[in-house]
């Protein structure tokens, strides 16, 4: 897989506090940080349904200044750039999100816009800031994104997914507290825990992928496939929970060194365009990819499945790939996600559209197969369906 040519950079600068009851150290985290006035970034439905933003109001004290709770599913420009008029408002210097990965990524638009002004469009693209951004930190209620320590946040605007991608984003820490995941529904556990699983693949099949990446990616499609079940048996089981959390993190370390692919790319699209979960487009994207793909990195696939469980078929690299996109597509299934998207609202008419939206999506670039062309796309996007 890899040879004397090899080169790469590996960044993983977030401290990472992990445990039951961590939520509690919040305070501690943000001293360490030089942080005394924090605006909390959450969503209503947790703000409304869960005690976990009152928990955080009351560990943060003093140093809360308020709670920007308007933060919705792929959060539009607009709604992170009030959230980002209400932390100036209130002379907020720092940020602490609690939610999931819409919620993340809004807290990093925020501090993004605490620190360096204007418009968040203003900002958009690759390496573009100047410098850090304001103290952030992002504690998940779920199990999937890895936004807590990724470079990445992604909006959406006139039906498209926007990437904002910079270095400076990841978040100086994140809390990893079990409890606060505990009361996340079944089909959302399911749904972010494949996402997670998407990101520790495609960081595999890369072709930017490095051996550091490897290991995290590995470990994570290795803890998803044993404590998924686990969790959606029994939401309260802390071990799975926390396994998952971890599992997250690592495919989201994995992948913000080595990048994503064609999954994430048909996935924005899809999401963007018909209001998909971000989690279950993937799921239903990825044995697909995967087959597209073999061809350029059975190798890979081949150790990716043995992660997952998958035993070899003694038929060469190419069986075991198909064999593994087999066992995610089942995997999918039995975790109670859609597997078709014609299951989620598209029609065969959407495709089309959806294929020429994704090829100009940052992700695809990094695909081991070639995919910028739509009609190599297409027949992906109705295989998919």
């Amino acid at each position: 897989m890899y040879g004397s040519e090899l080169s790469f950079n590996f960044l993983a600068p977030t401290k990472i506090v992990f445990g039951n009851g961590t939520l509690e150290e919040l305070p501690m985290e943000l001293e360490a940080l030089n942080a005394n006035r924090t605006l909390l970034v959450t969503d209503r439905t947790l703000k409304e349904h869960t005690s976990i933003v009152d928990r955080a109001e009351k560990v943060l004290r003093q140093r809360h200044v308020g709670t920007y709770c308007d933060v919705t599913p792929d959060a539009e420009v607009s709604c992170i750039e009030r959230g980002a008029a209400m932390a100036r408002e209130l002379e907020a210097d720092s940020v602490v999100s609690v939610g999931g990965g819409s919620v993340m990524d809004a807290g990093k638009g925020i501090a993004l816009l605490l620190a360096h002004g204007g418009q968040l469009m203003d900002h958009q693209g690759f390496q573009n800031l100047p410098g850090s951004v304001a103290p952030h930190i992002a504690v998940p209620t779920t199990a999937g994104t890895g936004s807590e320590v990724s470079y990445v946040f992604v909006t959406k605007e006139d039906q498209k997914k926007i990437l904002f991608c910079d270095f400076n984003l990841i978040p100086p820490c994140t809390i990893l507290d079990p409890e606060v995941t505990v009361d996340l529904p079944a089909g959302l556990t399911a749904a972010t825990a494949i996402d997670a699983l998407t990101h520790a693949i495609e960081a595999m099949h890369s072709n930017q992928r490095q051996p550091f990446a490897d290991a995290m990616a590995k470990e994570a499609i290795h803890l998803i496939r044993t404590y998924l079940p686990r969790a959606l048996a029994d939401g309260q089981d802390l071990t799975a929970r926390g396994q998952l959390l971890g599992a997250a993190t690592m495919a989201g370390i994995a992948f913000s060194n080595a990048q994503v692919g064609l999954v994430h790319a048909m996935a924005h699209s899809v999401g963007a365009r018909h209001g998909v979960h971000h989690g279950t487009a993937n799921a239903i994207c990825l044995p697909h990819v995967i087959r597209f793909n073999a061809e350029a990195c059975a190798d890979v696939y081949a150790a990716a499945s043995r992660a997952f469980g998958v035993p070899p078929t003694g038929q060469g690299d190419v069986a075991d790939t198909m064999a593994f996109a087999d066992a995610i597509a089942e995997f999918v299934a039995d975790c109670g996600l859609p597997t078709r998207l014609s299951e989620v609202g598209l029609s065969e008419d959407d495709l089309a559209d959806c294929a020429a939206a994704s090829i100009n999506d940052g992700s695809i670039v990094y695909n081991p197969r070639f995919a910028m062309d739509v009609n190599l796309l297409l027949p992906v996007f109705q295989q998919a369906h």
